[in-house]
């Protein structure tokens, strides 16, 4: 491709003389017969458009027609939403799960045997190698997190390998940390990747770690990295940045951060379950997919069969069901409201909304007692 490239650069640049044309020396004439000294004058192009921008630009240039005859190759689906030049955001409060989905995410992609493996409505169309950068977690709770999941998920594809720098190692190793604002650690980055093109998945956790320093309200700060995420882009490289969201549940930082990204993707915990890690995923971008295809789903972090966790995807009804199912048990067990909160965690006002919930759907009467049906959904 690059000795390409300099063909067709000298080729523009040996033609050069002929697209300035000559320069022919005319006379300009003034008021009346004033004639003022003969000077030369280009009679096509300004010197400027010798310039190597401009025919680079000159040789690309193509009409309609012929754009749509070019042979452009499409990008592959790699899982889900993340095709091979996708830039994407994943965004959540601290601890809502946002890094046990997306390790699990990777190590769907780079298993061995990944027929039928998925995250929710997210399935393996194109296995190949993810490169995790994260700024974050410690070493010891990545290992244990990576491990649990991948127990149940079997064993790495060689051929496509889900690889992990901490900046945790790098620092103990060598007094260093990615820093994503320092150029040298962008072209680091990218020089790993073209050196090893069965990666075509780049994660970084998370952009406050791995980005710091930078006014995140400004979008000035932003554009290095984000010149940079293009260029992953265009050498068919699918990055996805996780971020944490502010207060107001929002992600932070200036909204120019967004323009260039395909995917926004919002993560929810449910605060009902405080001893169930239940999340949802919601789509706030989803520039490629087709309707229907961005509906929000629901996914519970659950014990496997051979000692691990998986991510099963389960229904808003089933969740809301075992959320009543727990409410009513407990009022049996005559509890009252104060401590049913305290046994689920719970604010008491929300407590109230949930018998309001169940009296609705008739578990409990108006008097809050529990009815046939209510004593029926907690035998079963």
């Amino acid at each position: 491709m690059q000795n390409n490239s300099n063909a067709a650069l000298d080729s523009i640049n040996n033609g050069a003389n002929s697209d300035l044309g000559n320069f022919s020396t005319e006379t300009l004439e003034g008021p009346g017969d004033t004639q003022f000294p003969q000077v030369e004058v280009p009679t096509v192009l300004v010197p400027e458009e010798r310039d190597e921008e401009y025919l680079m630009l000159k040789e690309v240039a193509c009409t309609s027609t012929q754009y749509l005859k070019k042979n452009i190759a499409r990008p592959g689906v790699i899982f889900g939403p993340f095709n091979e030049q996708s830039l994407s955001m994943i965004y959540a409060r601290a601890g809502a799960g946002k890094t046990w989905s997306t390790h699990y995410s990777a190590l769907c992609i780079t298993r061995l045997n990944y027929a039928g493996l998925a995250l929710g409505p997210w399935r393996v169309e194109k296995p190949c190698g993810v490169l995790l950068v994260d700024g974050e977690l410690p070493m010891g709770e990545i290992q244990n997190r990576v491990k649990l999941l991948a127990t149940e998920l079997g064993e790495e594809n060689p051929a496509a390998p889900f690889t992990i720098v901490t900046s945790e190692e790098l620092s103990n190793t060598f007094g260093a940390q990615v820093n994503l604002t320092e150029k040298k650690w962008r072209a680091a980055i990218m020089h790993y990747l073209r050196l090893r093109p069965e990666y075509k998945m780049l994660i970084l956790d998370n952009i406050s770690s791995l980005v710091p320093g930078i006014n995140e309200n400004t979008k000035q700060d932003w554009d290095p990295v984000n010149q940079w995420l293009l260029s992953l882009r265009r050498k068919g490289i699918a990055v996805v940045l996780l971020h944490h969201s502010n207060k107001s549940g929002t992600d932070r930082g200036h909204s120019g951060r967004l323009d260039n990204l395909d995917n926004v993707i919002l993560l929810e915990r449910d605060k009902d379950e405080a001893d169930r890690m239940v999340i949802t995923l919601k789509f706030e971008k989803a520039r490629y997919l087709k309707p229907g295809q961005a509906k929000p789903f629901s996914l519970e972090l659950v014990p496997g069969p051979n000692g691990g966790l998986v991510m099963n995807e389960i229904t808003t009804t089933i969740v809301r069901g075992e959320r009543l199912r727990k409410l009513v048990a407990l009022l049996r067990a005559k509890q009252t409201q104060k401590q049913i909160g305290e046994t689920l965690g719970l604010a008491q006002s929300r407590i109230s909304q949930l018998k309001k919930e169940a009296t609705l759907e008739g578990y409990l009467d108006a008097d809050g007692g529990i009815t046939l049906k209510g004593m029926k959904l907690i035998e079963d």
